[in-house]
């Protein structure tokens, strides 16, 4: 039971430490909402698959990051971060198609492409955050196996 509850409040210090980027993903995540209810025009197909793409993406490097936060895994975190740096990529590809497309609402797309891309850059700073906390332990571990 002692061993729940100890994980149980490190990790809600943790999250806590980092309570500034969570705060950020969601207001970004209410931006995208207010957007898009405001969008009046359908959006090409193909650009609705890009961006769920960059969606997907972005969730997934926030969900890696505070999972190596939690669990103190570098790779995980240094693998996100190389992750997250993929999301500019996408959005130039979206805003590509979108205005091939010359898509309605271009202004508001755009602006929901941003938080989208605003949510994976502020998992990244999680992910760095991870790095930055485990980098003794990786390097202790790296000086351990050269001796052996």
């Amino acid at each position: 039971m002692a061993l729940i509850e100890n994980t149980f409040f490190a990790s809600a210090y943790i999250l806590l430490r980092y309570e500034e980027d969570a705060i950020q993903v969601a207001d970004h995540a209410s931006s995208i909402a207010d957007k898009a209810i405001k969008l009046k025009g359908k959006i090409p197909e193909k650009s609705l698959q890009k961006i769920d793409k960059m969606s997907h993406l972005a969730l997934t490097v926030l969900g890696d990051s505070v999972e190596a936060l939690l669990r103190r895994d570098y790779q995980l975190a240094d693998k996100t971060v190389d992750d997250a740096e993929n999301i500019r990529t996408l959005e130039d590809d979206v805003i590509t198609a979108m205005e091939k497309d010359r898509a309605d609402d271009l202004g508001n797309i755009k602006l929901a492409l941003e938080d989208i891309r605003r949510t994976a850059e502020y998992a990244s700073d999680i992910a760095e955050v991870a790095m930055n906390d485990t980098i003794d332990e990786v390097t202790e571990k790296h000086s351990a196996n050269r001796r052996k």
